[in-house]
C-alpha cells in the first residue's frame, strides 16, 4: 500500500525549553488494491463506499492532538483495475524534542512517524508512493517560522512503516533581535549601579533587583512558553 502527501502546509512553531511542537494541515493519500472489490467495469467516485470497503487505519505516533474534519470531505476514487484512492483531510499538533547543545547556531531534526493500526492482521505493508524514483511529498511553501528556516521535508521508510524528517534551521538575526540584544541593554543600565553613591542603598538596589527580574522575565517568555 502507497501513501503520499499532497498540499500540506506547516504551521505555528512554538518553541520550548526541551521540546517543542508545530501544526500540520493538508492531505494525504493512501493508495492499494483490493482484487475483493466487485466493480462491474464502472469507476466510482463517491467517499459514501467507504463505509463499505476495507480502509486502512494509519496511526500517526507522534500527533499530541488532532483536528476531526467531517468524514464527507474524504475522497474515494477507484478505478477499473481496482486500484484504490483515498484522500483524507487532516490537521495534527506535533511535539519535537529539541537540543540546545549548539544555541543560537543549532539545527533541530523532528520525525512524524506514521505506521498502519491493522497491520498485523491485514498483512499489509505501508511505504511511499513514488514517482520516476521520487516520493510523493509536497509542502506547501508560504508558511515561513520567524525564529527558525524550515529546509525541505525527507521522506523515509523504515520496518514499522513511514515517516517524515522536518529540519528546522534557527535563524540567527531572530535570536539576536529577540533575546542577545535585550539582554545586552539590561545588563547595561544594572552596571548604572556601580556609579551611585554608596550612601543612596535603596537606588542601587532597586535597580539591581529591576535588572534582575527583567532578565528572569525574558527568559521564562523565550524558553518556557
Amino acid at each position: 500500500m502507497a501513501f503520499y502527501w499532497r498540499r500540506s502546509e506547516l504551521q505555528s512553531v512554538r518553541p520550548a525549553l526541551i521540546s517543542a511542537d508545530f501544526g500540520l494541515h493538508g492531505y494525504y493519500t493512501t493508495v492499494w488494491k483490493d482484487s475483493r472489490l466487485v466493480l462491474n467495469g464502472t469507476v466510482v467516485r463517491n467517499s459514501d463506499c467507504a463505509g463499505f470497503i476495507w480502509v486502512p487505519k494509519v496511526l500517526f505516533e507522534a500527533a499530541e492532538s488532532k483536528e476531526d474534519f467531517d468524514i464527507r470531505e474524504n475522497i474515494i476514487h477507484i478505478n477499473e483495475y481496482k486500484i484504490v484512492h483515498y484522500s483524507q483531510r487532516f490537521g495534527f499538533r506535533v511535539g519535537c524534542k529539541m537540543f540546545f547543545k549548539d544555541y543560537p547556531f543549532d539545527t533541530q531534526f523532528c520525525e512524524f512517524p506514521m505506521k498502519l493500526l491493522d497491520a498485523v492482521l491485514s498483512n499489509v505493508n505501508l511505504e511511499w508512493y513514488t514517482e520516476n524514483g521520487t516520493k510523493f511529498l509536497i509542502l506547501a511553501d508560504e508558511f515561513k517560522p520567524l525564529q527558525f528556516f524550515l529546509r525541505e521535508p525527507t521522506a523515509l521508510d523504515n520496518k514499522e512503516g513511514i515517516s517524515v524528517r522536518f529540519v528546522f534551521v534557527r535563524q540567527l538575526m531572530g535570536s539576536f533581535i529577540n533575546i542577545f540584544v535585550p539582554s545586552t541593554l539590561i545588563v547595561a543600565v544594572s552596571w548604572v549601579s556601580f556609579w551611585i553613591q554608596v550612601e543612596a542603598a535603596p537606588a542601587r538596589v532597586s535597580l539591581s533587583v529591576t535588572s534582575l527580574l527583567t532578565l528572569c522575565t525574558q527568559v521564562s517568555e523565550k524558553l518556557y512558553c
